[in-house]
C-alpha cells in the first residue's frame, strides 16, 4: 500500500476516538450550547459526522467503487442538523453509529488496489474527483470538525 494512503486511512481510523474524548470533556450542561446561532454545538457536530459518514463520504466511496462514473450528490448537513433535530437528541448512540461507519469506510479504504484510487465520481459543487480526492475531502472534513469541537469544550 502507498505510505501516504496507509498514513490517511489511520487518520480517518482515529477520528471516532478523538471526537469520543472531546465530547467526554465537554461539561454536561454544554454538550448542547451554541456558540453561535449559526455554529453547530458539540452534540450537533457529533450527529453531523455520523450523518456525513453514512450519507455522504461512505456511500460515496461504495457508489465510486461500484459504478463507472457516478455523480455524487451533496449533503448539507445544516438541514440535516435542523430537520434531525440533533441537538434535541442524545449523542452517544449517533457516536457509535460513526465509529461503526467509519470502522467500515476503514476496512474498504485498506482493502483498495491501487487502481481503485484513480477510480473517480463527479461531486456536487466540486466536480470531478477520484477516490484519492475524496480521502482528502473525507480527512480534511473529520478535521475541520474536530478542532471545532476541540474549540467548544476549550480542549
Amino acid at each position: 500500500m502507498d505510505p501516504r494512503h496507509a498514513q490517511w486511512i489511520e487518520e480517518l481510523r482515529g477520528a471516532p476516538e478523538r471526537l469520543a474524548a472531546l465530547a467526554e470533556r465537554c461539561p454536561p450542561g454544554a454538550i448542547a450550547r451554541k456558540p453561535a446561532p449559526d455554529a453547530f454545538s458539540a452534540r450537533e457536530i457529533v450527529h453531523h459526522l455520523r450523518d456525513i459518514e453514512i450519507e455522504g463520504h461512505g456511500a460515496r466511496l461504495v457508489r465510486m467503487l461500484e459504478e463507472a462514473h457516478p455523480f455524487l450528490p451533496g449533503v448539507n448537513g445544516d438541514q440535516l442538523a435542523i430537520e434531525r433535530r440533533y441537538n434535541e437528541r442524545p449523542h452517544e448512540p449517533a457516536l457509535e453509529e460513526f465509529r461503526h461507519a467509519r470502522a467500515r469506510a476503514v476496512t474498504r479504504l485498506s482493502g483498495l488496489k491501487p487502481e481503485q484510487w484513480r477510480r473517480s465520481g463527479t461531486l456536487d459543487g466540486v466536480g470531478s474527483v477520484t477516490v484519492e480526492a475524496l480521502v482528502q475531502i473525507w480527512r480534511t472534513h473529520d478535521r475541520e470538525h474536530l478542532e471545532e469541537m476541540a474549540r467548544l469544550v476549550g480542549a
